[in-house]
Order: structure tokens, then sequence, then C-alpha cells
């Protein structure tokens, strides 16, 4: 019985000291990409933008052309930090709604 107590008592001490360990090691958190929008551009385009946060921001638009067809453009992924992402409808089609994907 006593050698049962004597390895519960290691494994417990072993995994303490570990989740100690753990602790002291991690990162800085990234915050996901907050405050986000889209927009309608005068010549087409849709853009998309976040002002907080950390991560990446596309555009995408949903465009439709005159036989009904249907089709989504996605624009670039594009670090929060350095702009908005844009994107166009393929010739023939105009964009009728917006928005963005996140990472």
């Amino acid at each position: 019985m006593k050698s049962y107590v004597r390895r519960a008592a290691a494994i417990a001490a072993m995994t303490t000291t570990i989740g100690a360990a753990s602790v002291g090691v991690g990162g800085q958190a990234n915050a996901f990409p907050a405050q986000c929008g889209w927009g309608y551009q005068s010549n087409g385009v849709v853009a998309a933008w976040c002002s907080q946060g950390t991560g990446s921001v596309a555009a995408v638009a949903g465009c439709k052309n005159i036989f009904n067809w249907w089709t989504t453009a996605v624009g670039p992924y594009v670090n929060i930090k350095n702009g908005a992402s844009k994107v166009s409808c393929p010739f023939g089609y105009g964009p009728q709604w917006g928005g963005y994907y996140l990472r």
C-alpha cells in the first residue's frame, strides 16, 4: 500500500510542476479581428476592413449577371494592420451583397 501512496504523491508533484511550468511558457495572447465592416465603393468594388485585434480579413461579394447566374468573388486576405481587402465581380456580373471572411 505504501508504494501506491508514494507513486500517487510523486505523480501529483510532477503534474503540479509541469502545470506550473506550462503557465510560464505561454506566449502573448492574440486578439481575433474585431470592429470589422464592409461596403461598396462607387466603382462596384466590395471592400472589407477591421480596426482592432490581429489577423486577416478578406472581402467577399455575391455577384449576379443578367441571366440570373450567381457566383461568389473572394478577395485576398489582408493583414488588418495593412488596410482593406478589395474584390470586384467578374466581367458581366454586378455585386448584389458583400461581406468578409476572418482568420
